[in-house]
């Protein structure tokens, strides 16, 4: 089996294409029959603490913050560990598969952590590297082939004649130059900005899942459900019948904590509460509540990330920023935007 070994820093001259409303290249029969996996790594030694929080914060903020998915674990591999196993070598990033056929495969999956032999284009930035070949990597494992081997792929997208006008990796297919293990299920046109896609302008998408990237997640491992828990206040948002605003108490198990995410672009999304089933809302002068969900400016928010691994919930509308001041029973605010402890949130569930 070919492997999906990542191309470093490909630099391409691309004429854009039409944004089609929802695309994929997936693999059925590789899809994991559960949302919670199990990844861990081969050896701790191969790499630091430092580097592996840059990948579980990376992954946490893509594949499982827009999606039922929840990798657990996380720790040293042993003999009998199933799910994702991830080696850390000096070599090119691949999976040796996608899917589940990767599942309790001793280096399923190889990431790299110091760039010291490849890529030393990375070196000094190793994290923005890390980050972005993490996200496609993981896209790999869950059973997202490469965009670009699909059959409709354009020809501008790594044109070839022969396998000698390609890499060492790669393959002349129809056209193209293809990489790895195809998928079986196309969903949708082709896709420019998806992560898995190598003829993106921006590299792996800059690590940041298009919008049909999230749509296919969620196709085929369900739709986000998450507590917005403020991190400095330990409060989560809470959604109730019985008033407008949107105020904020200790989290516990209740239903009127949770929220759908609902996708409506790159980083726009709805935060339906689910027990009412009512849109949470920054208005003009800054106040937060809850209202009937419609195409309503103020309804959509943005996720953005910060370096620790959090979460800032930014008003597309507004430009500004959610917080839960005031303890138990206080209305949830907003505020301009900027790095303060007291607007990151963990989307958990």
């Amino acid at each position: 089996m070919k492997r999906h070994l990542l191309t470093a820093l490909l630099v391409l001259t691309m004429t854009q294409v039409a944004h089609a409303d929802l695309k994929g290249y997936v693999l059925s029969s590789a899809i994991w029959n559960s949302t919670t996996i199990p990844v861990c790594w081969e050896n701790l030694s191969d790499s630091t603490s430092a580097q592996r929080t840059v990948v579980r914060n990376a992954i946490k903020q893509t594949w499982e913050t827009y999606s039922g998915l929840n990798f657990t674990g996380w720790n040293q591999c042993s003999s009998s560990s199933n799910g994702i196993r991830i080696g850390v070598k000096d070599t090119g990033p691949h999976t040796m598969g996608l899917g589940n056929n990767i599942a309790g495969m001793t280096n399923g999956m190889v990431l790299n952590a110091t760039y010291k032999n490849w890529s030393k284009s990375c070196q000094g930035r190793e994290d923005w590297c890390s980050t972005r070949i993490a996200v496609h990597e993981f896209g790999h494992a869950l059973g997202f082939a490469h965009e670009q081997n699909r059959g409709d792929t354009p020809a501008w997208c790594l044109p070839c004649s022969t396998d000698a006008d390609c890499s060492s990796s790669e393959y002349c297919d129809n056209g193209t130059c293809n990489q790895g293990s195809d998928g079986d299920t196309y969903v949708g046109s082709w896709d420019t900005e998806s992560v898995m896609n190598y003829c993106n302008p921006s590299w792996n998408g800059d690590g940041e899942l298009s919008f049909t990237d999230i749509e296919t997640v969620q196709r085929f491992y369900g739709e986000a459900k998450v507590r917005l828990k403020n991190v400095s206040e330990n409060q989560c948002i809470y959604g109730s019948s019985d008033s407008l605003d949107a105020t904020h108490w200790g989290c516990w198990n209740d239903p009127a904590f949770v929220y759908k995410m609902k996708s409506f672009g790159k980083n726009k999304v709805q935060l339906v509460e689910e027990t009412t089933g009512k849109c949470l809302y920054i208005n003009s002068a800054g106040n937060v509540g809850h209202w009937e969900c419609w195409n309503d400016p103020y309804m959509y928010f943005a996720i953005d990330k910060t370096d620790d691994g959090y979460q800032r919930l930014r008003g597309i509308e507004t430009g500004r920023c959610l917080y839960t001041p005031d303890g138990n029973g206080g209305k949830v605010k907003s505020w301009a935007c900027w790095n303060d402890p007291g607007f990151k949130f963990d989307l958990n569930y």
